[in-house]
């Protein structure tokens, strides 16, 4: 199997699934290092091919990874990197390495490792939607099957070993790509980065870690791993993708129902509150509405970010759902 046959399939966070309108895809990630062993920013390339042969012998034979493909950084096109690294398969770091750098991959893209990125394993769940516990007991169990044939860096009092010092402990970094066109147009979005900042989570952008918000598109997810259990971190950052998702879900509901009226009610996102309104459109003499992500049309009964313009006053003047 080459790079390009990837094309022939939508990749693993791009399938339909309940809530992807919302919450496009969940993932999880784990950081291992081999103990005894340089990491990779300090191992030279003599190293770092031993490890990835070590490595890459080992994957290939796990259960869990088959059927599996396996490529080498310094064996792929540039174009072949950026359809990975598109598909949320490899980082902007692997998919500038060279030699003794790589990816082990299950056909089905919903489990990866990339090998001798910043640290000598990143192993990788995705699914498209809201599947953090599914993705938890899968990954969980690649990791057991791993750790059973290598010895993992590890400290008794701190965790996990890693490259990065906001990654030891457990190692684990879960996240929810959302789509929030509303709270990007109304410039919402800054200071729910910063609320999310002080409860431990942050906001990036579509292709992870220094990378824009392109198509309104949000990755949230935890930033730290140490002092705090793997269900713990999972069950955080659950309760804070849940509010906007089940509210929306309240809003459809709504929307359901025959000559229902506006029902005003506040979401809150790491604090900021946001006002919202649901239910058929005022008249149009009073109000036009506009759905964006969503219908175009005169009703606005789409369960997408609604925007209501009044022409009495100089801005938005019911406001915007919180996700969509």
């Amino acid at each position: 199997m080459k790079v390009p046959d990837l094309l022939e399939a939508p990749g693993a966070w791009l399938k339909d699934e309940p809530d992807s309108a919302i919450i496009i895809s969940t993932r999880i990630r784990l950081a291992r290092n081999i103990q005894a062993r340089a990491f990779p920013g300090w191992a030279g390339e003599d190293e770092c091919k031993r490890v990835y042969a070590q490595l890459g012998e080992i994957l290939l034979g796990l259960d869990l990874l088959k059927p599996a493909e396996q490529w080498e950084a310094a064996a792929l096109e540039p174009l072949e990197r950026e359809v990975l690294r598109e598909r949320h398969l490899i980082s902007n770091e692997l998919a500038g390495k060279g030699p003794g750098s790589g990816l082990v991959l299950r056909r089905d893209e919903s489990l990866s490792v990339m090998i001798n990125e910043e640290d000598h394993l990143r192993i990788q769940a995705l699914r498209p939607g809201f599947q953090l516990d599914a993705l938890w007991q899968e990954i969980d169990r690649l990791d057991t099957e791993l750790g059973d044939k290598i010895p993992y860096a590890f400290s008794s009092r701190y965790g996990y070993l890693t490259a990065c010092p906001t990654n030891v402990g457990t190692g684990l970094r879960a996240s929810a790509m959302l789509h929030l066109p509303g709270l990007r147009l109304v410039k919402e979005m800054e200071p729910i980065v910063k609320g999310l900042n002080t409860i431990g989570m942050t906001a990036r952008g579509l292709l992870g870690e220094g990378t824009d918000a392109l198509g309104n598109m949000f990755q949230i997810s935890n930033q730290s791993t140490l002092g705090e259990s793997e269900p713990a971190i999972i069950a955080r950052l659950k309760a804070i993708v849940c509010r906007p998702l089940s509210r929306v879900k309240s809003s459809e509901a709504v929307h359901d129902m025959p000559n229902a009226a506006s029902s005003p009610g506040t979401v809150s996102i790491a604090g900021v509150s946001v006002l919202h309104v649901t239910g058929p459109s005022l008249p149009a003499a009073s109000r036009s509405a506009i759905a964006i992500s969503g219908k175009l049309g005169s009703d606005a009964t789409t369960a997408c970010v609604q925007v209501y313009v009044s022409p009495e006053r100089d801005g938005p003047s019911s406001a915007i759902s919180a996700a969509a």
